[in-house]
């Protein structure tokens, strides 16, 4: 079977992502979008593709009005739990409207790489700047082709346990170097008391972007690039940057 972030890979996320650091990222988001509004007073804030939450656990120390938004309605049930003073949605990043907009709109962890084709792209943009309010900003990260290129995907394996279910996760993944993307196939191996009990098949596609692809997808939308770097970085992206990242602006 083919699932994407479905039940049985939502409840492993957090224990596939323990060296991620989330505090640090929900950080360098602030630096750069509160920092560039012209405005004080509370602060709204929608993150899309908000996972189980984790980000938006560390921003609520930053924003008043939290809103979190995924398409796996069971990531959106573990960001609910985890920051439960949020308003957390279902939906699809490139056709929502939650009817309101927010000072600042954050999509990070490979959320526009997740659009694999130009008018899947236009619509996350489009959807960014419909909820994005009038001098608000929007920050979104994504794989950086220069940095694939240098170094590309391999298999990896990663083991662990999470509350007495133990897993191994082997990833392989197979680029397509005419259109950028790539298809990575993860198998999910879950067992407990040495029996094996739940085997779970998924199939991620993924795009990698130069940043001037960037540029001109959001400017269909009418967003305008605001700044742009290497992810967690304060340097222009570099080759060898395997994440890159731009704020956003309504080109008006």
């Amino acid at each position: 079977m083919t699932i994407n972030f479905g039940r049985d890979y939502a409840l492993l996320y957090d224990a596939l992502n323990l060296g991620k650091d989330y505090e640090r990222e929900a950080q360098f988001i602030v630096e750069k979008t509160i920092s560039t509004l012209a405005r004080d007073g509370p602060m709204s804030i929608l993150d899309i593709g908000c996972g189980t939450g984790r980000h938006l656990e560390f921003l609520s120390r930053s924003f008043s009005r939290i809103t979190g938004l995924d398409r796996s309605p069971d990531m959106a049930a573990l960001a609910q739990h985890r920051v439960p003073h949020a308003r957390i949605e279902v939906g699809d990043a490139g056709t929502v409207d939650l009817e309101e907009v927010f000072d600042v709109i954050t999509a990070v962890f490979d959320v526009l790489s997740y659009q694999t084709t130009n008018n899947a792209a236009v619509h996350f943009f489009t959807s960014i700047r419909k909820h994005l309010a009038p001098g608000g900003v929007a920050l979104v990260d994504f794989w950086h082709l220069p940095g694939l290129i240098a170094d590309p995907p391999s298999t990896r394996a990663t083991r662990g346990c999470v509350e007495g279910r133990h897993f191994l996760r082997v990833s392989s993944a197979a680029v397509d170097w005419v259109s950028a993307t790539t298809e990575v196939s993860i198998t999910t191996l879950q067992w407990g008391n040495s029996e094996m009990f739940n085997v779970v098949d998924e199939k991620h596609s993924m795009r990698a972007f130069l940043i001037s692809e960037v540029v001109a997808l959001a400017q269909l939308a009418g967003l305008r690039i605001d700044r742009s770097g290497g992810w967690l970085s304060n340097q222009d992206a570099k080759q060898s940057d395997w994440h890159a990242y731009v704020t956003l602006r309504h080109n008006d």
